[in-house]
Parts: C-alpha cells; sequence; structure tokens
C-alpha cells in the first residue's frame, strides 16, 4: 500500500525548505484533490514559514504556484 499525498506532503515539510523539497510538494498539489488538497497547502504555509529570508521564500513560492 502507498502512502496518501497527505502523509507525504507532512513528511516533506518536516525536511529542510529546499527548492527540489517545493517541487516535490507541488506535484503532491496537483496529485490531491478536494480536502487533501486544502491540507497540503496548510502544510505549504508551515513550509514557507520555515524560512526567514524573504527572497529565499520567494523562491520556494515560485516552485509551488
Amino acid at each position: 500500500m502507498s502512502k496518501g499525498v497527505v502523509e507525504t506532503a507532512q513528511e516533506i515539510v518536516n525536511q529542510s525548505p529546499t527548492v527540489e523539497n517545493a517541487r516535490r510538494l507541488n506535484r503532491l498539489i496537483r496529485e490531491a484533490k478536494g480536502e487533501d488538497k486544502d491540507f497540503i497547502y496548510d502544510l505549504v504555509e508551515s513550509f514557507l514559514m520555515q524560512v526567514e529570508e524573504p527572497s529565499q521564500r520567494d523562491a520556494l513560492l515560485k516552485e509551488i504556484d
């Protein structure tokens, strides 16, 4: 049995806020549907809040849009 998109997103958010992890979150958002998608967007906020540097946060956000 494979893990669900929400569980995978939670694991990514608990890792370093890197561009690669932002890309992984973006792929999960595209796979998710309904409430799962909303929950992942909430996780993305937590992911971005880990970054203090505004330019780095913007770079990560560009990968998620």
